[in-house]
């Protein structure tokens, strides 16, 4: 459509807006011309979008490309899950275990689909990369008052419907051009009974796309009391400066649950605990100094320097002290070896210097950088 300005004069002298042959007087026109501009950048973003579209890959391109004949385009269309999986009971929790096939394409899911899930950025720390517990833990640093809950059996909590519908509206940012016509065959693969499988890789970037508008809501709800809200999976944070508002706002989190996640989700009162400063103050695994800092547990630090110390002095007090921290949890082995040892040391530095970098100098100066380098790289012999 093009607008044309006609310079004729009229007897009241003013312009007409000629569109198509019919003229506008020119006190009008500007309405008109503000539709026309509208519809002008309406199309323009039309374009940019078909463009943008048009440049991604169909699903089954993406697919090919990943897998190059190692599996079909088949596979993913017709893979039965109830005959791909092995279930299995560990403390009253069912895992379900996908076979090497599912879960070559189940990990295809995670990486090209759900990585790219709309989740609450803001507030949520699990699965995510580039962050971890520390984060998650230091908005409440400093604060006085802290309440720490968790959510029940949180992967079978939530339901097939609400993942159906979290895929749905969460996938706006995947580049494929066609994921939603496969909806109903990611469901399939990612769901089993009526809810997300412990054991699935895709059922946690999932569960965090699920809890999108609850974790939304109770930021809200956070903000306006000066309350800092964090999640991490399952763990849910609030803390405050002020004992009042947070105890009023606690009590709101399981109807938000249940408004935004479903009726059957509870939160686990055996796990749910309120702390202030003054107290050891100990979230995710991690410890809130007095004055703010973060750090790990004085216990987890007397573990790693006595390894270390064993490590450089005494290979048989190594071996000892390695299986007795691997029997505080298993209980029932009763022979380890030198490169399990190291391997649980590595694991506990990669883990300090994750959440308590400042920790880690400490232990340079007092152990040598090329000793703590070692493990980190996990090059230690």
């Amino acid at each position: 459509m093009a607008a044309v300005l006609s310079s004729k004069p009229l007897e009241s002298n003013y312009r007409l807006f000629e569109i198509r042959g019919v003229s506008l007087p020119l006190g009008l026109s500007w309405l008109t011309e503000g539709l026309i501009a509208l519809c002008s950048i309406a199309l323009q973003g039309l374009l940019i979008a078909m463009k943008t579209n048009a440049s991604y890959r169909t699903f089954q391109e993406v697919f090919v490309s990943n897998f190059h004949n190692s599996l079909s385009f088949d596979d993913f269309l017709n893979l039965s899950v109830d005959k791909n999986i092995e279930v299995t009971q560990i403390k009253e929790r069912e895992i379900v275990k996908p076979s090497e096939r599912l879960k070559r394409i189940l990990h295809f899911l995670a990486k090209n689909v759900f990585d790219y899930g709309i989740i609450a950025t803001e507030v949520v720390f699990s699965y995510r990369k580039g962050v971890n517990v520390r984060d998650a833990v230091l908005p409440h640093s400093k604060n006085k008052f802290f309440f720490q809950t968790d959510i029940s059996n949180f992967f079978s909590s939530i339901t097939k419907p609400l993942v159906r519908n979290s895929i749905r509206n969460g996938l706006g940012s995947v580049p494929i051009s066609d994921v939603h016509e496969y909806l109903d065959v990611i469901l399939n693969l990612v769901s089993y009974k009526n809810g997300l499988p412990l054991g699935f890789p895709t059922s946690p970037a999932i569960s965090n796309m699920c809890l999108l508008n609850f974790d939304k809501e109770l930021l809200i709800q956070s903000n306006k009391l000066d309350v800092s809200y964090t999640r991490y999976a399952d763990d849910i944070i609030l803390s405050a400066d002020n004992e009042e508002v947070l105890r009023k706002l606690a009590p709101m989190v399981s109807g938000l649950l249940q408004e935004f996640v479903g009726a059957e989700i509870k939160l686990n009162e055996t796990k749910t605990r309120c702390l202030q400063k003054g107290q050891k103050v100990k979230l995710l695994g991690v410890v809130i100094l007095p004055n703010g800092q973060i750090s790990i547990d004085r216990a987890d630090k007397v573990e790693i320097e006595t390894l270390l110390h064993f490590y450089l002095t005494n290979d048989d007090k190594f071996l000892g002290y390695g299986l007795a921290l691997k029997n505080k949890k298993t209980k029932n082995d009763k022979i380890i070896t030198r490169e399990n040892v190291i391997s649980m040391l590595s694991g506990r530095l990669i883990g300090a210097n994750a959440m308590a970098p400042e920790y880690l100098l400490k232990l340079r100066q007092k152990y040598g950088n090329t000793i703590i380098d070692m493990f980190l790289h996990k090059s230690a012999k």
